[in-house]
Order: C-alpha cells, then sequence, then structure tokens
C-alpha cells in the first residue's frame, strides 16, 4: 500500500480505506491506481465465476460490480462482464435530489445511448437540457460535456450504453 500511495500521491490511508470499501476513488484516482497496479479497468472489475466461460458472456443477478464516484450519490451498475470494453453497459441509478448534490460530468469519445427505466432525470448536454420520464430514450455524441441529475423526489434508473469510455 505505501509504494501504491507514493506512485500515485495519495495517501495510504485512502488506498486502505479503498480497499476495505469504506471510501471510493475518483476516476482519475482510480485510473491511476489500475496504472500504477500494470492493469486494466477491465482487470480490476472483472467478475469471477465458477464457469471461467461464462464470465465472459454473462453477468448474473447478484453479482455485478456498483461503481459509485467519490462525494456521490450515484450508483453505476456494470452489466457486461468487464467494464472498458468497446461499449459500456450500466444501470444509472439518481437517488432523490438533495440539495447540495453534486453533478458527475462526464465527457468522453463516441456516443452514448440511454433509455429510462423509471424516475424522471434531466439530462444536460452541452448547453441543452431534456425533462426525461420513463420509458423516453436517445443518443448523443459524448464528446460534448454531458450530465444526468435526478431533480425529482423519487429514485431514478437509466440504461446507458456508451463506446469509448463513459464511466
Amino acid at each position: 500500500m505505501a509504494e501504491l500511495s507514493k506512485a500515485i500521491n495519495v495517501s495510504r490511508s485512502l488506498i486502505s480505506q479503498v480497499e476495505k470499501g469504506v471510501a471510493y476513488p475518483s476516476l482519475q484516482t482510480l485510473e491511476k491506481i489500475v496504472n500504477a497496479l500494470g492493469i486494466t479497468l477491465s482487470q480490476f472489475f472483472e467478475v469471477k465465476t465458477e464457469n471461467r466461460n461464462e464470465g465472459n458472456v454473462v453477468v448474473r443477478s447478484g453479482t455485478r460490480k456498483v461503481v459509485t464516484m467519490q462525494d456521490s450519490r450515484h450508483k453505476y451498475h456494470i452489466l457486461a462482464p468487464s467494464l472498458y470494453n468497446e461499449i459500456e453497459f450500466v444501470i444509472a441509478e439518481f437517488p432523490p435530489f438533495m440539495e447540495g448534490d453534486e453533478y458527475d460530468y462526464f465527457q468522453h469519445d463516441g456516443e452514448e445511448y440511454f433509455y429510462v427505466l423509471s424516475g424522471q432525470v434531466q439530462l444536460t448536454v452541452g448547453d441543452e437540457t431534456y425533462i426525461l420520464n420513463e420509458d423516453d430514450s436517445g443518443c448523443f455524441k459524448s464528446s460534448i460535456k454531458h450530465y444526468y441529475v435526478n431533480k425529482s423526489d423519487k429514485p431514478a434508473k437509466v440504461l446507458v450504453a456508451a463506446s469509448e469510455h463513459g464511466l
């Protein structure tokens, strides 16, 4: 832990907290960790299964990895066997809005497709904002800065498929 924390310029305490699941690293810190370890994000989030061949194709209910960004209440349920393939496939879960909630801004190459499974979310792409309700769907060029936020008093879930690195 000491070597890793020194290599990526974070405290040993943070590495320990991440290892225990007490703290969640930012995307930038997560990228530094995997680079320092000499692995890919796919390997970092790899789901182990009893049937080794199945793990390359199927993600069983109850075995999904969940990613939470640092200082965020949003959860990203990884639906594919590995993260950071050509297409990322996730369910983004947005709890009811609380004053002071931070937005998870994203900007990456490729395209992003979405389908609102439940609830209502606000999607901002560049300077345009859209109110999306259950069963709404669409896509956009993800090279434009974008974010989703739930400003309602009910939870919301959005199915997202993004080419390149969306998370």
